[in-house]
């Protein structure tokens, strides 16, 4: 009965102190967690004068964690978030609210003034790779650089497995049009919303974090940038927008019913940049559209695409154009170098509806190969689990 007693109280002991732990971690989740929405009630409960409502994203190019903080009617500045290098964040704000950026010394590196609804705040810290972005100084802060003689075999392997899939995936995955491919204009509506903000924001630009196993992108000598588009959850309507627009044109071409799955960029591309041909990822990027914003205007870059009877074509487009593929069955890339300043693409990216159920099969009978379920095998959750889970 003693030994009993003091196994008892022994276990309730455990079982506090692994309480105790877990409301210590669920605490500092719950900080991480909150920061934005305090963010929101800071600015909302203080503003003298209400304005027209924005919404403001922060990007970190730094080498170290910064911190934004708002700057209230007093001067007085009240820290909204916290980023860590190559991270972004969005939150609610109004027009003419001013915000200031701090590293961890509490040096200023950042100042800006909210005037436009949508607007991305690009925090550079004298980040050589915006200064000389293929000069040796950037080159030596890209892990892929630095490390370019240790990747090379796993490089090698990443790309015999992107061939297998280039040759295996078109061949085993159904089509939806007859060549694959189109180019048109951008419909009007999604034109005003991409190019509204682009020159809201052009001069924001961040480096895209890229994994140093994947080598489809030569990010090892030409760093790859972007101007974010605010995420969807922050309540910004920019991509619903584009989205929205977008559909039914990609429905009218595909002649099936479609649901979003993803919208990135706008990717800036650099010279010296070339992207390998590939096929995308089979349980998201199925129906897709690439849409060119802007360019240099000094040499043209041509998408090579393969069509569904595997003849090459090459396509160039100028900004407001576009083209609609079939991402998952054509092989595109952009192997030549590009030679010109800049390149700006954004992407959307639709599946049909009744798609993962279709992939399913597909999967069973072995016909996907690893590289077509995303990196790491990421799509494996999307065929394995059962039919409820097939919502985004």
């Amino acid at each position: 009965d003693a030994r009993r007693k003091r196994g008892r109280k022994g276990a309730r002991e455990r079982e506090r102190r692994e309480r105790g732990e877990r409301e210590r971690e669920s605490d500092k989740e719950r900080e991480k967690r909150e920061m934005p929405r305090r963010a929101t009630l800071f600015l909302l409960l203080a503003v003298s004068s209400l304005g027209e409502k924005a919404k403001i994203g922060f990007g970190n190019d730094c080498s170290g964690n910064i911190d934004g903080y708002w700057v209230d009617n007093e001067g007085n500045e009240r820290k909204v978030a916290t980023l860590e290098p190559q991270s972004q964040t969005w939150i609610d704000t109004y027009f003419t609210h001013r915000f200031v950026f701090r590293d961890g010394e509490g040096k200023k590196v950042g100042d800006t003034t909210v005037n436009t609804a949508s607007q991305f705040v690009a925090v550079q810290c004298d980040h050589p790779c915006h200064t000389d972005y293929i000069g040796e100084e950037c080159l030596n802060t890209l892990d892929g650089f630095r490390r370019q003689n240790e990747l090379q075999a796993l490089w090698d392997r990443q790309n015999a497995d992107r061939l297998e899939a280039n040759a295996k995936q078109p061949a085993n995955l159904k089509n939806f049009t007859e060549l694959g491919f189109e180019k048109r204009d951008i419909p009007e509506d999604v034109w005003e919303v991409l190019n509204t903000y682009y020159q809201a924001n052009k001069d924001s630009i961040v480096l895209e974090k890229w994994p140093s196993s994947n080598p489809y992108i030569n990010h090892w000598e030409a760093v790859p940038m972007m101007i974010w588009l605010p995420e969807l959850h922050t309540g910004d309507r920019t991509k619903q927008k584009i989205f929205d627009g977008l559909r039914p044109h990609l429905e009218e071409w595909s002649g099936t019913k479609l649901e979003q799955t993803d919208l990135y960029g706008m990717r800036v591309y650099k010279n010296n940049t070339f992207l390998e041909n590939h096929v995308d990822r089979v349980a998201t990027h199925v129906i897709s559209t690439i849409m060119h914003v802007a360019d240099s205007n000094d040499h043209e870059w041509p998408l090579e695409i393969l069509d569904h009877n595997g003849q090459a074509h090459n396509i160039t487009i100028k900004p407001g154009e576009m083209v609609l593929y079939e991402s998952a069955t054509c092989v595109h890339g952009r192997p030549s170098k590009f030679q010109g300043e800049y390149y700006v693409n954004a992407f959307a990216h639709f599946r049909p509806v009744d798609w993962i159920p279709y992939l399913r099969k597909t999967h069973t009978e072995g016909k996907l190969t690893k590289w077509s379920r995303g990196p790491g095998n990421i799509d494996d959750q999307w065929l394995s689990a059962p039919p409820k889970h097939d919502e985004l």
